[in-house]
């Protein structure tokens, strides 16, 4: 079984991937390091240039314990609500 850190790294894998074939492998940078004070942050899991503009990516990842056959409107509701949250425009 994956764990839960697994997973995320398998999900960031497909990201980039789809990164690469979106905007091509030399303007993806993945998890790009800045210094705050004597910390080192994350800026994202990935940073894209696109014209005057800098895409930041952040990868979640969750492991569904029911199917989508198996999931009711308040379920997809759910999902919704938390794929609304991560959206910045």
């Amino acid at each position: 079984m994956n764990t839960k850190s697994d997973r995320g790294e398998e999900a960031e894998d497909l990201v980039e991937q789809i990164c690469h074939k979106m905007f091509l492998a030399d303007f993806t940078v993945r998890n790009p390091k800045f210094l705050k004070g004597v910390s080192e942050k994350e800026a994202a899991d990935f940073l894209v240039p696109f014209g005057t503009h800098l895409l930041a990516f952040q990868v979640k990842s969750k492991t569904e314990m029911k199917s989508a056959l198996e999931k009711d409107e308040k379920d997809f509701k759910r999902i919704e609500g938390k794929i609304s949250e991560g959206l910045i425009s």
